[in-house]
């Protein structure tokens, strides 16, 4: 258990993150990856989609939050073990930062969802178990924009 407050931890978060180069975090991106440490992996996108954002690099901003949001939608933790599925979060500042990027870029909405859905099937693709289907997370992600995430609305795609 954490004796660090939700605030201690953010300033912790963008301490680390100012003090990282984008290269030093794609590393340790490809590090986390190979360990299937799943839940630092998703905080490394995180970071790294904070950084390509205020480097206006919004395409690597784009992939780096919806992956991101991938490994939290999926249930991924660490090896082969998964979050109880009323565990499972979603980020509404994260589902912010993608569509701010999708705005950058000029994407409209339909650009912005075929965009999005590639790269969670992409995501998907390499972690070990998800609960969700791409097409499912992305109506997901689309239901969450201003409302929490309801894990008892959506049926799990995967037992």
């Amino acid at each position: 258990m954490s004796n660090h407050s939700a605030k201690e931890d953010d300033t912790m978060a963008k301490k680390r993150m100012r003090e990282k180069s984008i290269q030093e975090l794609e590393e340790e991106f490809l590090a986390y990856g190979i360990k299937k440490d799943w839940h630092s992996l998703e905080a490394s996108a995180f970071y790294l989609a904070l950084r390509y954002l205020a480097n206006e690099q919004y395409e690597e901003a784009l992939e780096a939050a919806v992956s991101a949001m991938a490994i939290q939608i999926s249930g991924c933790r660490e090896a082969d073990c998964v979050y109880k599925y009323d565990n499972v979060s979603v980020s509404t500042y994260r589902i912010g930062m993608i569509r701010e990027c999708g705005e950058r870029l000029a994407l409209s909405q339909e650009e912005l969802e075929k965009k999005v859905q590639e790269v969670l099937a992409s995501v998907f693709g390499l972690l070990p178990f998800s609960y969700y289907e791409p097409e499912t997370a992305l109506a997901i992600l689309k239901d969450c924009r201003n409302k929490p995430f309801n894990p008892k609305k959506y049926s799990c795609d995967h037992v």
